[in-house]
Parts: C-alpha cells; structure tokens; sequence
C-alpha cells in the first residue's frame, strides 16, 4: 500500500490564511475586553501560537493563550491544560488545525462551557465536514471536500505550516 499525497496548502498560502483568519477573530471580538485563545495540544496549539501572534500585531485587545490537552482514546476524562487561566466571563476561542468528525471540539468545549465563559468562539485551519457531532467553526482557514478514506495532515517546519491530501492506494 502507497500513500499519495497532494500538497493544498503551502507555507506561504498557510501563512496568508492564519492573517485572514486572525483578522476575522478580530471582527468577530472587536466589542470584547479581552479575548483568550484555547490551542489543542499539537498543531491546533501551534495554530493558536500563529494567531496568538497575528493577534498581537491587528488589535490593541488584550489577548492571551493557553493550550488543552485531551485523551482522544478517553475523551471524557477531565482534559489538562497549561497554563490553567481563568475561563469565567471571558471570551474564548477554541483552535484546533482539522475539524473532522467535530469529536474533539465538542469534548473541549464541554470542558470550556463548564468554566461558564460568555462566549466561545471555534476556529480552524481545514474544515472537512464529516460531523458526528454537531459543532461547527466561526472562522475557517480552507473547507475540503474530502471522501472518508483521505486523510488531511497539517505539518510544521521551519518554514511554517504545509497542509497535505493524503489517499492510500493499493
């Protein structure tokens, strides 16, 4: 079995698009006091260090970051996250790099909703639409239209992100 890969997206395209998408978080939270990024640890923590930044530099909000880490095996086991912030009254945005089945999101925004924020906001770099669970982003980097078989892989370097179609074949 060999794996085909397409490149989607690269560095530079990624790069482009987590400035759009930063930029729509900005219009979307341009009322709030303040605004706290939630990264799934991996690539959706390195997506929100990306935008974290992008962040820094579009809008005089108060931004801060901590990143989510959860047992994708036992998704209902309380999450860790680091550092721990407070969550109350606050406005979250949960990012993660791919929404698949939208399993992930609807675990970590369970953990969220319970620290009682006023608002949560999901975001992602590749949306591909094969919900099990019924979330879906606010601000999407790029939508693909995939079949169940393929798989997305978001990968980083030194040169940044790099978004790949993978299929296997026989």
């Amino acid at each position: 079995m060999t794996t085909e890969r397409s490149l989607i997206l690269h560095a530079q395209q990624v790069q482009q698009t987590l400035l759009r998408m930063a930029q729509e978080i900005y219009e979307q939270h341009f009322d709030c006091k303040e605004i706290i990024l939630v990264g799934i640890k991996g690539n959706g923590e390195k997506i929100a260090q990306a935008l974290f930044a992008n962040l820094q530099k579009l809008s005089p909000i108060p931004c801060s970051i901590t990143t989510i880490q959860l047992d994708k095996k036992n998704p209902t086991q309380m999450p860790s996250w680091e550092p721990v912030v407070q969550l109350k009254k606050k406005n979250v945005v949960l990012i993660d790099d791919v929404i698949h089945s939208g399993k992930t999101l609807i675990h970590a925004s369970h953990f969220i909703c319970q620290q009682d924020p006023t608002r949560l906001s999901m975001v992602t770099l590749v949306n591909r639409e094969h919900r099990l669970f019924p979330v879906g982003p606010n601000v999407v980097g790029i939508t693909l239209s995939t079949n169940l078989k393929e798989h997305v892989a978001v990968e980083y370097n030194e040169d940044g992100f790099q978004v790949f179609l993978e299929n296997q074949k026989k």
